[in-house]
């Protein structure tokens, strides 16, 4: 049981990377023309763009994910990773993903970004359980 628990934190998480790979999840605002207001461009969480801008939330998201895809990995082949650190992960890369939305407001807040954010918490969930910390 407790290795199933595992194995669906692994595919929640490898959907979150896949979804943060995908040029749909991370936004920015820009200016459009002098009093027509502002465009969305979505932004894959990788992209150095978005960081050069100043969001620095996708890309530490992105690479919390990966690290956390790499430790349940590293757990499920042998028991070497403490679960508290996988948890910690898990639970960190969900809190830094709602950061962007919530400090620059729901025009950041993406659809892809809120499946990533699902994904991410649904990992933490099943890491979260007794057993799996064990």
């Amino acid at each position: 049981m407790k290795q199933m628990k595992k194995i669906l934190a692994l595919v929640f998480s490898l959907a979150a990377l896949v979804l943060e790979i995908l040029p749909y999840g991370a936004v920015l605002k820009f200016a459009v023309d002098e009093g027509e207001g502002t465009k969305r461009v979505f932004f894959s969480y990788f992209d150095m763009t978005v960081y050069g801008y100043g969001v620095v939330f996708p890309l530490l998201t992105g690479i919390l994910t990966v690290l956390l895809v790499i430790l349940i990995v590293v757990s499920l082949l042998k028991k070497a990773v403490t679960p508290g650190k996988t948890f910690l992960i898990s639970l960190s890369a969900s809190a830094l993903s709602v950061f962007s939305p919530v400090i620059y407001g729901l025009d950041y807040l993406s659809p892809v970004g809120v499946c990533i954010t699902l994904c991410l918490l649904v990992s933490t969930v099943f890491l979260f359980q007794k057993d799996a910390l064990k």
